[in-house]
């Protein structure tokens, strides 16, 4: 029963943690689930290696898209500002 508590402690506290980092970059999170899920089969999308950011706008949702690589959660950003230039 004690080990049960704990191994949920260790998932709540690394779902918490996870939401605290991208968190503070304003990921959109219905974009980004709508994004991948409309081109990427559904065991590829759940990795979500897309990630829309706030501001973005969507003109048109076709196309296709093909990754050549192993996929990662963020491996694609869209919208992030980087740009440390003043």
């Amino acid at each position: 029963m004690l080990v049960l508590i704990e191994q949920m402690k260790d998932v709540i506290q690394s779902i918490l943690k996870y939401l605290f980092l991208y968190r503070k970059n304003k990921i959109s999170w219905i974009k980004t689930l709508l994004f991948n899920f409309r081109y990427l089969p559904f065991s590829s999308a759940c990795k979500l290696p897309v990630l829309i950011y706030r501001g973005v706008k969507f003109s048109a949702l076709s196309g296709e898209l093909i990754f050549n690589c192993p996929l990662q959660k963020g491996l694609v950003k869209i919208g992030l500002n980087t740009d440390d230039f003043s």
